[in-house]
């Protein structure tokens, strides 16, 4: 079910029909925890610096909703709990932390990302265990995007990159309000709005430091679009002063407090009704074609209903004739 959450009530079925279409092993850890399917791969030699690693969350299994629980959470205790514990043991140059949504966007109108709250807590295990290397991976938005914070340092000790890979059976064909409806302040790349995928390329220097790794955005015709390089200096803890840059105060406030419920989404926008105008007139324009489909099909039925009565009526005149 798209966009669900932990009240879908089939999601033990869809768990194991998903399980059976990857082939997963009947004794593998996904099948045997009972809150989702997530889990966690390391590639590379133990013993040296080319390593890296990939932890899957499971973002739907036990997520709470926006409208129907307080202090909404994305993961469920287990999954933290087991998350934590990963994170804490991984000593891999490079951390790939995967979601199927965004994590990262903050200041969106129309789409789905992670929980302020949840976010903040994911935020806070990295900087618990100083852990180098981190870097997100999500999907879902139907368009690719590059985004990197500007704003944890002080958390953190570095920036985190998010790599947004969507699109590869469909993408958003609609371009009129995307830049409003999916602004994010994050972006360091356009949006790619075509068929695509990543790829990531890397480069294992002499150790770690001189480690990196490329980000390629490449369309349906194996073209690459856009490119950007990650070096692992890029993502490993440095000092920082204690000034806060322009525009990180707030953008930390907004970490942490933005749209905890749907209450305060509610109160944002009807205390500020002109951010929600591009919102609106989307929505406007598909209830518009909604309505109009549903118009269409009525009159269609309406049709063919006076076309079968016709029918029945001739066949009537005919058996009498006869």
């Amino acid at each position: 079910m798209n966009d669900s959450n932990r009240h879908f009530r089939f999601k033990e079925s869809i768990k194991k029909y998903y399980l059976n279409f990857l082939d997963e092993p009947e004794d593998s850890h996904r099948r045997k925890i009972g809150d989702g399917i997530y889990t966690t791969y390391s590639f590379g030699d133990p013993n040296s610096h080319k390593t890296v690693r990939f932890i899957l969350l499971d973002v739907r299994f036990e997520k709470d909703s926006l409208y129907l629980d307080e202090n909404p959470d994305m993961l469920g205790s287990k999954q933290w709990t087991w998350l934590e514990e990963t994170l804490k043991n991984a000593n891999e140059t490079f951390i790939f932390i995967v979601s199927g949504t965004q994590i990262l966007p903050i200041s969106r109108l129309a789409t789905e990302c992670w929980y302020p709250l949840s976010r903040k807590k994911l935020f806070d295990l990295i900087a618990k265990y100083n852990k180098n290397g981190v870097v997100f991976l999500s999907g879902d938005i139907h368009m690719a995007e590059i985004m990197k914070t500007f704003c944890t340092l002080p958390e953190i000790g570095y920036d985190i990159y998010e790599i947004t890979s969507s699109g590869l059976s469909h993408y958003a064909w609609f371009s009129v309000f995307v830049e409003d409806l999916f602004a994010n302040d994050y972006s360091v790349i356009p949006f790619i709005k075509t068929y695509n995928f990543a790829k990531i390329d890397f480069n294992w220097g002499i150790s770690r430091n001189e480690s990196a790794f490329n980000v390629n955005i490449i369309d349906y015709d194996g073209n690459t679009i856009t490119s950007l390089p990650i070096n692992y200096k890029d993502v490993s803890y440095r000092k920082v002063n204690e000034i806060i840059q322009p525009g990180e105060r707030t953008c930390l406030s907004k970490l942490s407090t933005r749209f905890k419920t749907f209450q305060e989404y509610l109160k944002y926008y009807s205390n500020n009704p002109l951010s929600s105008l591009p919102l609106l007139l989307f929505y406007s324009i598909l209830l518009s074609f909604f309505t109009l489909g549903l118009y269409l099909c009525w009159k269609i039925i309406k049709f063919l209903v006076r076309i079968l009565k016709i029918n029945t009526k001739i066949n009537n005149e005919d058996k009498k004739i006869n």
